[in-house]
């Protein structure tokens, strides 16, 4: 039996939510806590969604994880502490948000090791680059990283994207949450939709219970991932971010779709170049046959088999307590 609990902590003019879950029988002290962090337009219902077999966050726990989810500001039920909070930014969640969790999962977690393997999806995978690069190496309490279709370098950009950054002063100056409600009664019988999700993967009965997953982004974190994706390069603090992870040399996994509309091969595979330690791991999914999309990495029918079995198989192996 898995067992929950859930509650809010602050970081800076904001409250997070966060989740932690343990399997009663299977919790194992010895092992890392994960600590799974959500994208852009994403919440942490994502993890623990899917409708064929365990969820990311029930596969985890059933091997003997204490697995621990946050919305940052800004999303799910995260929320401001106060009127006129500051927005969320890629800044705020890579030196607030990114830091309390973890000093938080530090503090409460019932595992004897002092270290966390980090699960960024997404945006929250460059989240994750973006701590490490503003962290100095040795000194923040990751032991390992996972990046699921987190991209870092844009060397080549989905022409949605690239129309959005065409136009960063009205995207910055808007929330996307009209567009998604003007748009959402044709998204699921267009090829638009083929670009985040394999269409045969989703059962349409489902559309509503996917929905609470969504978190309509802010301007100021619009406006980031604009200048990022027409720079080509993220920049957090002055600090580029690539440049940034040469001295980093923790173990990496990163997990990629064969077909992902959203996040280009090149984007994820970009952090090849600059990882300061071992090369990175690299986990590529779907076939030509049964190809997979963005989101298909955690809702697929195959996905606990073909994702989560291997990203928990690695994270075994590369610990050097446990592995």
């Amino acid at each position: 039996m898995l067992q929950r609990s859930e509650g809010y902590l602050s970081s800076g003019e904001w409250l997070l939510y966060w989740k932690r879950v343990v399997s009663a029988r299977h919790f194992d002290r010895h092992k890392r806590p994960l600590l799974f962090v959500p994208g852009f337009g994403m919440n942490a219902f994502i993890f623990g969604f899917h409708v064929q077999g365990p969820s990311l966050l029930e596969a985890a726990a059933l091997a003997g994880h204490e697995v621990w989810t946050v919305d940052m500001r800004g999303q799910g039920a995260a929320r401001p502490q106060l009127e006129g909070a500051a927005p969320p930014t890629m800044a705020a969640y890579a030196q607030e948000d990114l830091p309390a969790i973890l000093g938080h999962i530090l503090a409460h977690s019932e595992s004897e090791r002092d270290e966390v393997v980090g699960v960024g999806a997404s945006l929250g995978g460059a989240v994750l680059y973006a701590y490490l690069a503003l962290h100095e190496a040795g000194t923040c309490p990751l032991g390992a990283a996972v990046t699921i279709g987190a991209p870092l370098v844009w060397q080549e950009v989905h022409f949605t994207l690239a129309l959005l950054a065409a136009c960063p002063t009205l995207v910055g100056a808007v929330a996307l949450r009209g567009w998604v409600q003007a748009l959402s009664p044709v998204l699921g019988r267009t090829p638009l939709l083929d670009h985040y999700v394999n269409r045969r993967h989703v059962d349409p009965r489902l559309g509503p219970l996917l929905l609470q997953t969504l978190t309509f982004p802010d301007p100021a974190l619009n406006r980031d991932l604009v200048q990022w994706v027409r720079d080509k390069r993220l920049r957090v603090s002055g600090v580029d971010v690539a440049e940034g992870l040469r001295p980093v040399t923790l173990p990496l996994l990163v997990i990629m779709a064969n077909r992902d509309g959203v996040v280009p091969a090149s984007a994820v595979r970009s952090v090849e170049r600059y990882w300061g330690g071992a090369a990175p791991s690299f986990l590529q999914v779907g076939t030509a046959e049964d190809w997979y999309a963005h989101a298909d990495l955690f809702i697929a029918p195959e996905a606990p088999t073909r994702v989560f079995a291997p990203m928990l198989a690695w994270v075994q192996a590369v610990d050097p307590v446990a592995g």
